[in-house]
């Protein structure tokens, strides 16, 4: 990107955050009545903004999740990726704690609860009440009603997509109630998922010159169940909380590639790819919280996970007179373990501070197989792929000691973690790593009252590694391998943070965020011999912006409605480690509902998001808008560039019949486009002859949802 397009898009962004301020300064300055009637519901005390239920009966919730949904100014953030328990807890609590389930999400868990068990949403800006951020700026907690009647939940979604055969639903029932004094929630949830697209592809050689066209469609499908169970009971002092979830999965994918050659003497394999798929999953936790004395409290908690996913691929080449040239065969089989024991314990007799002291220790293990053969005619003959049957084991142990020191309008939290392990990987190749990591942090806020609030921070993180990263892969439909590295080191990053935060009357807020990291030992890829894998490329920095704001629109005539914008830019600098040259970080392709947009490494991404709600006729409409930057990969041998077009989803949604909540959604209105590029060099990229360009066009598809959501 040029420097005329660096100043244009900060010129953009710029543009909008001004403007934004403006329409949260007009709406302030509206009606008074108007004004009086947003502010009911909302209270202030020092590091908190209360919420009360009847601030959100004009969005006609009918869960808990639909609360902290239009919760002003609140993003919430994924968790449940990361092994370990401290360092994956997001940023939502329920009556001041946090989950004890990891596979038991917190949206999932929010759309149990009846809207009208909640009393009050409290937006946490620091320490209070014994609340550990985390290292969040702000938390989310949900507070309960005490004594309430017995409530079951049930909903269902129905998707169909006009240009696929994508029909994907989603069922859930729970119930909660107390029991003998133990207050507990089952649920069970059946879901299918089907992601199907269809791909229009160009190969062209060196010369660009046309070789082949593609037609490429593919289906993946999953039938999944999951029943689980979260407990709590006081037994004397101590309130014990226990979480389980069991599930099975089946599924599998089928891929059709249609190849067409382009010229004379062309001849190309046509490819059709069958898998199925079979998972078990397992988890169970129980947590033990007790006040030791009048000033320490202490937590433990064990928690133990299982996943066992059995795979089998066959892929088949057909020449243009449909015979059969190629049959590859793979059965696979992936066993997931993890054991956590983590103690937490708080003191706080110590005037204007507060002291946490937390110990964590995590067994984890992958346990790879697979055996592989490919069949020419002649029968099937076994292939070997380094690394593929790996088993990696991993010991941690996790500690941090902090303080968090109240100084008038000035709180500083502080602290020292510690982090060593031992990785073990056992196979193909055997090779064992200690690692030892200091993380020291400090943050500083500034809280002159409850409408602005700023903070700086300063932090040492580091990564977690992917076991995925130390196991070989075959790739069928790019007809390649991702080797595993066993020598693989986390990325360790220093993160420096400023932070702004302004509300207007409580509804209007905006946040803005300024970030530069140092990060080293730099995960990429790196060439091995004919080959590539994960490996570290040593320094790199990253810097950049975050906008988070919710503006009502009542000033130009649209009652009751809100936007919320969320904005990131950024840019980065790493040396390649084929050119040597500078490049930016490698962007990661989100491919899980789980993984957020906001984690990735490319320069930009928006989310706009605009609601209107007609409280007399109890419906609410909307839409959003979603734009992200390309996305390039940088590959020893291949430069992989995706650029996605907008994105823009409506909805329409009404409560007025039965208290059924009924929802219409329209996802991809425009039926976005996504272009990857693929260019393939004989070589190492960039320095060697390039061999072909792979071109892809591919639609997703218009959707249509329905969804029905009720309790009783």
């Amino acid at each position: 990107m040029g420097s005329n397009d660096i100043n244009n898009l900060y010129k953009l962004f710029l543009f909008g955050i001004l403007s934004f301020i403006s329409i949260s300064g007009l709406s302030q300055t509206s009606e008074q009545a108007n004004r009086q009637g947003t502010m009911e519901g909302v209270m202030e005390e020092e590091n908190i903004v209360t919420y009360q239920a009847s601030f959100f009966s004009r969005f006609q919730p009918n869960s808990a999740l639909d609360m902290l949904d239009q919760l002003p100014g609140f993003l919430m953030s994924i968790s449940g990726e990361l092994r370990g328990y401290g360092s994956d807890t997001g940023n939502v609590l329920v009556n001041g704690r946090r989950p004890s389930s990891k596979r038991v999400t917190v949206p999932s868990l929010l759309d149990r609860i009846p809207a009208n068990q909640v009393e009050k949403i409290e937006l946490i800006r620091g320490p209070v009440r014994n609340i550990e951020m985390q290292g969040e700026p702000e938390v989310a907690n949900v507070v309960l009603k005490t004594d309430v009647p017995a409530a079951v939940r049930w909903a269902f979604t129905g998707n169909h997509n006009f240009d696929t055969e994508r029909k994907p639903w989603t069922s859930n029932i729970s119930v909660a109630d107390q029991w003998n004094g133990i207050d507990y929630n089952a649920g069970l949830d059946i879901f299918r998922v089907v992601e199907s697209d269809r791909n229009q592809e160009e190969i062209r050689d060196i010369s660009d010159a046309l070789t082949e066209k593609r037609l490429e469609e593919g289906r993946d499908w999953e039938i999944e169940g999951n029943f689980d169970l979260t407990a709590s009971i006081w037994v004397g002092d101590t309130l014990y909380t226990w979480a389980s979830q069991i599930g099975l999965q089946e599924g599998g994918e089928d891929f059709l590639s249609l190849r067409t050659p382009q010229g004379p003497g062309s001849r190309t394999n046509s490819e059709v790819l069958h898998t199925d798929t079979g998972e078990f999953q397992f988890e169970a936790g129980i947590t033990a919280e007790r006040n030791l004395s009048d000033y320490l409290k202490g937590t433990l908690l064990a928690f133990a996970t299982r996943e066992d996913e059995d795979e089998t691929a066959r892929e088949q080449s057909f020449d243009p007179d449909n015979n059969l040239t190629e049959e590859k065969l793979r059965i696979s089989n992936q066993i997931e373990l993890e054991f956590i024991l983590r103690s937490e314990f708080e003191y706080s007799g110590i005037d204007s501070h507060n002291l946490r002291f937390t110990a964590e220790g995590a067994y984890n293990e992958v346990a790879n197989t697979v055996d592989q053969t490919t069949d020419l005619g002649a029968g099937p003959v076994i292939v070997f792929v380094p690394g593929e049957n790996t088993t990696v084991k991993e010991t941690r142990g996790d500690f941090l000691i902090k303080d968090i020191w109240a100084l008038g309008d000035l709180e500083l939290d502080y602290g020292l973690g510690f982090e060593v392990s031992k990785l073990t990987t056992e196979g193909d190749q055997d090779v064992e790593q200690n690692l030892s990591f200091l993380k020291p942090h400090a943050e500083l806020s500034y809280t002159p009252d409850e409408s602005m609030r700023a903070r700086i921070r300063v932090a040492r993180e580091v990564a977690q590694l992917r076991f995925t990263d130390y196991i070989s892969f075959s790739l069928f439909t790019d007809d390649d391998v991702a080797l595993g590295n066993p020598n693989l080191r986390p990325e360790t990053t220093w993160k420096t943070e400023a932070g702004f935060e302004r509300r207007f009357g409580q509804q209007n807020v905006f946040k803005i965020t300024l970030f530069h990291h140092w990060v080293d030992d730099v995960q990429d890829l790196i060439p091995l011999a004919n080959a590539e894998a994960p490996g570290n490329i040593g320094k790199a920095r990253r810097w950049g912006l975050r906008f988070e704001g919710t503006a009502e629109m009542d000033w130009i005539g649209l009652d009751n409605s809100k936007l919320d914008v969320n904005l990131k830019w950024q840019d980065s600098t790493v040396v390649d480690p084929i050119t040597g040259l500078d490049r930016v970080l490698n962007a990661t392709i989100i491919t899980a509902s789980s993984q957020s947009i906001f984690d990735t490494d490319n320069e930009y991404v928006a989310e706009i998001d605009f609601r209107q709600d007609l409280e007399e006729l109890r419906m609410a409409w909307g839409w959003d808008v979603t734009l992200e930057a390309d996305l390039p990969v940088f590959k020893v041998d291949e430069l992989d560039v995706r650029d996605k077009e907008p994105i823009i989803n409506f909805f329409a949604e009404t409560t007025r019949w039965f208290g059924i909540k009924m929802r219409l959604d329209i996802i991809n209105a425009t039926n976005w486009t996504e272009n990857r590029t693929r260019t393939r060099y004989t070589g190492q990229r960039q320095i060697s002859p390039v061999q072909f360009r792979q071109i892809q066009n591919r639609k997703d598809g218009l959707e249509v949802g329905l969804s029905f959501s009720g309790s009783f």
